[in-house]
Formats: structure tokens, C-alpha cells, sequence
């Protein structure tokens, strides 16, 4: 026992050590080169829409082949983007479902917050852009599944808590939620000089492959997932303009979970954990499990943090089963 739970620490500790020798080096011979604006068609499927000073980037992934048995809203997790739903997305569309995937701001393809004026809650955007989705007529008529992956699965719980009546099930994989920022804190969090710090960070460390593999290699603990992994993936997003700034703003500005208000959830609810997930500490997951209204859940006891990318099959199957149980 003992073992098991030092291994992850030693893992990690060889990890960060190989970092700090590489990254010193890689940034000797980096060369500048013009950063990636919030713009353009990243994906064959890429789409965007504005509200205010926000340009949301979302994906929509319609059903292959089969007639809608329904459809899902994603939200990633932190620092993450829509790419991280690719392999749930084909399992999805494979079995009659249309997926809509969206980069939150300060992520993927999405506006950078550089401001406080202006700002609009992520939730609120959301559920907007979920509005929009559903009377373009795109999608399949009737209520969303809300999914959400570690920073996402807060979000969506905030949404659930906010306005139930979209949708049918909440579904959240290794979710964490975001805790209330003091006003001073959040003062310090968006000085320039800090935020041009993490521009910096994030420009020049994501644009090596070493780093960002490291890091893939942190969020799942699967070798043979990390080594067919398309860094560039993962890494691109986090080179966009102003990445670090919009990193600073939303930790001061994201809306906290009221882990008490999400007992009024009457929505059936999903929880999948990872059994070897580096980032939910035991605290933060017994915290969350205990304010969610009788959720189902499961451990992938093989699983990390980004469960849903190397476990997506095992995911998809217990998905489906809950979603059976709940006559879904």
C-alpha cells in the first residue's frame, strides 16, 4: 500500500527533475516567432461567436450515420481545449450522439481576458451559446447531457445549480471547482508583471514537445497513450496571445462553486474519478463527492486526471451505462 502511494510522488519528483534539465536548454536556441492570435480555422470543423467583448471557438460534432438518440454539451478542463473530447467525440457521434465542445475563455482558441471591464461569467456565455446552438437547429431537438472534465466538471455544476431546465444529466469526469478569490488576491494575481511572467511561461515552455509530453505524461500516467499523443494538440493552444494575462485574470475572476448550493441539483449525475489521478487530492474529492445529491459513481482505478483521453472506451461504456440506468 505504502508503495502504491509513493510511487506517484517518485514518478512525478523524476518527472519535474527532467523537466528543470531540459527546459533551461530549450530555451537557450528558442526562436522568436509571431504569436498565434484568437483566429482563424484551427479544425476542418472550427466555428466562433461573439458576445460582447468574447469570441467563443467551439466545435460541433454531429451524429454518424445513425439517427440523434440525443446531445452533449463539453466543457474541458484547465489550460485544456476541445481537442481533449477527440476520442469520447468519436465514440460519441459513432453511437447517435451530436457533440458540441467549446474553448472556455483564456483557453484553446477562445478570447484572452486582459481586462476586468466587460468581464462575463463563463457559465453565462454557455448557456448563450447552448441557446444559439439549439435554435440554429443543427443539433437533435429535446435536453443536453452536460459533460464536464476537471475544471469544466465545476462549471457545469455551477450551470446545473444556475438553470437546470436545458438539460437532462450531468455528467463530470474528474471534476474540481473553482474557490472564492480574495479582493486582494485578486489585485495581485493581475499585476503585469505576473501576468507577462506566465506569457512567457506559457509561449516558450508549450512550444516544446519535451515540456508538453512531461505534462500529458502528469495528466494521465499512461506512456503508450503520451507517445502516440499529438503534442501540438495540447501545446499550440497555450501559445496564443496573451495566454499567461488570460490565465491571471480568470483565477481572480472565475465563478466560485457553492458546494452547498449543489445539493438543489435534482438532475441525475454521473461521477468518475481516476484511480491514479495526481491532481484531485482526497480532500477536494471527498468535498465534491459530498455536496453532489446521491451521484453515481465510479473509479477507473487505472485511470489519471485526463481519464477521459487514454480510458475514453471504458469512460464511454460506464457512460452509457448510467445513462441506461436513468432511462436516458
Amino acid at each position: 500500500m505504502k508503495l502504491k502511494k509513493l510511487l506517484p510522488l517518485a514518478v512525478t519528483a523524476a518527472i519535474g527533475y527532467k523537466a528543470a534539465t531540459v527546459l533551461p536548454e530549450y530555451l537557450k536556441n528558442v526562436k522568436e516567432e509571431t504569436i498565434p492570435e484568437v483566429d482563424g480555422k484551427p479544425y476542418e470543423n472550427s466555428q466562433y461567436v461573439t458576445y460582447g467583448k468574447y469570441r467563443l471557438h467551439y466545435r460541433l460534432d454531429l451524429a454518424k450515420g445513425v439517427t440523434p438518440r440525443g446531445k452533449i454539451f463539453m466543457i474541458h478542463g484547465f489550460a485544456c481545449n476541445t481537442t481533449f473530447f477527440d476520442e469520447l467525440v468519436e465514440l460519441c457521434t459513432k453511437n447517435g450522439f451530436d457533440c458540441l465542445r467549446v474553448d472556455a475563455p483564456n483557453a484553446g482558441y477562445s478570447t484572452r481576458e486582459t481586462e476586468l471591464e466587460g468581464q462575463i461569467d463563463r457559465e453565462d456565455l454557455f448557456f448563450r451559446l447552448l441557446q444559439d446552438v439549439d435554435a440554429s437547429g443543427r443539433v437533435a431537438p429535446g435536453k443536453w447531457l452536460l459533460v464536464g472534465h476537471s475544471m469544466g466538471g465545476g462549471i457545469a455544476m455551477n450551470m446545473a445549480v444556475q438553470n437546470q431546465d436545458p438539460f437532462k444529466a450531468v455528467i463530470l469526469y474528474t471534476p474540481m471547482g473553482a474557490f472564492p478569490v480574495p479582493e486582494a488576491v485578486k489585485q495581485l494575481v493581475v499585476m503585469k508583471p505576473l501576468c507577462q511572467m506566465f506569457n512567457l511561461v506559457y509561449k516558450y515552455a508549450m512550444a516544446s514537445d519535451t515540456v508538453v509530453r512531461i505534462v500529458e505524461f502528469l495528466m494521465t500516467l499512461n506512456p503508450n497513450y503520451v507517445r502516440s499523443f499529438d503534442p501540438r494538440k495540447f501545446g499550440d493552444c497555450l501559445t496564443v496571445k496573451d495566454s499567461g494575462t488570460g490565465f491571471c485574470y480568470m483565477t481572480a475572476c472565475a465563478r466560485p462553486m457553492d458546494y452547498h448550493a449543489n445539493k438543489k441539483v435534482t438532475l441525475p449525475i454521473q461521477l468518475i474519478w481516476g484511480g491514479l489521478d495526481l491532481f484531485n487530492m482526497p480532500p477536494i474529492v471527498k468535498l465534491f463527492q459530498e455536496s453532489l445529491p446521491n451521484p453515481d459513481v465510479t473509479v477507473i482505478q487505472a485511470g489519471g486526471h485526463c481519464v477521459l483521453q487514454d480510458k475514453a472506451e471504458e469512460v464511454f461504456r460506464t457512460t452509457l451505462y448510467f445513462l441506461k440506468k436513468h432511462n436516458l
